[in-house]
């Protein structure tokens, strides 16, 4: 038998949440017109992406960022970074 908290019981915070509006949402086409405007190019969107996802930090890799990284996106990344750990999970 599986945990309450696994069976979708209302009383665990997370399944209580309300849906999210679209405008709570961080969706990825979003996110990736944030980076290009930033200054990043597909390459550095796929380096960026495939670090958040695997919870890595961003001096991660062969490749120093501040190298790698258009010294625009480097500015950006802390105002888009808060912006994705205020954004709520959705569930």
């Amino acid at each position: 038998m599986l945990p309450s908290h696994a069976q979708g019981n209302s009383r665990h915070p997370r399944h209580a949440q309300q849906p999210l509006s679209p405008k709570q949402r961080m969706r990825i086409h979003e996110l990736k017109r944030r980076l290009r405007e930033a200054g990043a190019g597909p390459s550095h969107e796929q380096r960026i992406l495939r670090l958040w996802s695997h919870a890595l930090p961003r001096n991660s890799g062969r490749r120093l960022p501040g190298t790698f990284f258009p010294s625009s996106l480097l500015e950006a990344l802390p105002s888009i970074e808060a912006e994705l750990v205020s954004c709520p999970v959705n569930s």
